[in-house]
């Protein structure tokens, strides 16, 4: 039996809705697709190996895009196809650009593989991640931050004590109004923060850990952090500008960082809630 109509069909009614030129004709079972020492091999051979080698990428591509699409359906955002048309083609133009002159587009398309049904997919469910992220955009999560850095010698228990008395004190002397850059030469062995006055540019709140997190709900431009123990060794934070007053470059600053980092995550996020029942 020849599946592929079936694929098609399921496409039509369910999922996503490919334009006709971005679809191949379905070979009947008995076409013959090439020849080898003049024994044939005909679209039926290469139909069930399909569904083996390739059935599970084209079936995670589909759910991928079924789940986005029901999100982006629930926030209330959507893609015009002619965006989605536009950016296929201009992909499509450019692969033919590039080819020499006896070079198939289609089957050069297939080899590195993104055929036209699979690039238009694509490019939908990444436009449809985009608008997702730029609905839930919230600058108020960002933070731009500098950091002083106390590293332990060993993970001894007596070592971390005395980052933390180190920390403490470093935190004592930005109490008593002494300079930051004064006490970061003199307390920071890492040279590089140092060099850049200790500035670790814009993070999410996210990024810290819990007590600092407790901390920033309340912070204002200039405030300290209480030092606590990261992955790095014993920190605390000044937080040089809230996310929630950024404008102009630091808005754009900010946006650019979160749309490089957030799609990925939500799609992540997206699969976890979504209910997919894999049947075969």
């Amino acid at each position: 039996m020849n599946l592929f109509p079936v694929f098609c069909a399921l496409l039509a009614l369910q999922g996503p809705k490919i334009p006709s030129q971005h679809l191949p004709d379905a070979p009947l079972p008995g076409k013959v697709l090439a020849k080898v020492d003049g024994v044939e091999i005909r679209a039926g051979d290469v139909e069930a190996l399909l569904w083996d080698w390739r059935g599970y990428d084209v079936l995670q591509d589909l759910i991928s895009f079924q789940l986005i699409r029901a999100e982006a359906e629930k926030k209330g955002v959507s893609v015009p196809e002619i965006e989605v048309l536009k950016i296929v083609d201009d992909q499509i133009n450019a692969t033919k650009a590039s080819l020499p002159k006896d070079k198939d587009l289609d089957t050069a398309l297939r080899e590195r593989g993104f055929p036209r049904s699979r690039l238009y997919m694509r490019v939908k469910t990444d436009l449809m991640l985009q608008r997702i992220a730029e609905k839930e955009f919230q600058p108020a999560k960002f933070f731009l931050v500098s950091t002083m850095l106390f590293k332990p010698k060993s993970a001894t228990a007596a070592d971390v004590a005395d980052a933390v008395k180190r920390a403490e004190a470093a935190f004592k002397r930005l109490g008593n109004g002494e300079k930051w850059e004064d006490v970061l030469k003199s307390t920071q062995e890492v040279q590089g923060l140092v060099e850049s006055k200790g500035r670790l540019g814009w993070r999410t709140i996210d990024a810290f850990p819990e007590p600092t997190i407790t901390e920033l709900a309340t912070a204002k431009a200039g405030d300290l952090t209480k030092p606590v123990q990261t992955g790095s060794g014993i920190q605390f934070f000044r937080i040089d500008s809230l996310g929630k007053d950024a404008k102009d470059r630091d808005l754009e600053e900010i946006r650019e960082l979160y749309m490089a980092n957030s799609r990925t995550e939500i799609l992540e996020r997206i699969k976890r809630k979504g209910k997919v029942d894999i049947l075969r």
